[in-house]
């Protein structure tokens, strides 16, 4: 995760934007310690980029959202089941169990995309903007 925060500063200084993380970073699952995500709609208007970690907090995913919260339902069912655990959609390697977020000037919403791949490029995520495994 602290590389993530690098890049992105470095991003910042290469193209002198404003992304920044939003702290802290939270946890899908119970997990002791960690701060859970209460609700889908934690930044509801809100648009940026936000990645997925699973519990060993190597990266699973970088995606782009006009909406953060639109973003995580197309990837979080609507509710957290009875253990208070957050059910992701599809199957993946190893379940995200973290999620980090980023926010940049909300004018420039076009921006999310190009930090997208930035930060794809640069962190080397298992899986792509499109959800397929590539290592």
């Amino acid at each position: 995760m602290n590389k993530a925060t690098k890049s992105i500063a470095d991003y910042n200084a290469i193209y002198g934007t404003t992304f920044s993380v939003i702290n802290p970073i939270f946890s899908l699952n119970h997990i002791a310690g960690e701060k859970i995500l209460e609700s889908l709609d934690s930044y509801p208007e809100t648009g940026g980029v936000f990645l997925f970690y699973d519990r060993n907090r190597d990266l699973l995913a970088v995606y782009s959202a006009k909406k953060l919260g639109e973003g995580l339902r197309s990837h979080l069912k609507g509710e957290r089941e009875d253990t208070d655990n957050w059910v992701v959609k599809g199957k993946w390697i190893s379940d995200p169990a973290y999620v980090m977020f980023v926010i940049g000037n909300q004018d420039k919403l076009y921006e999310k995309d190009s930090l997208r791949s930035y930060l794809i490029k640069e962190l080397n995520p298992r899986y792509d903007e499109h959800g397929k495994l590539v290592r």
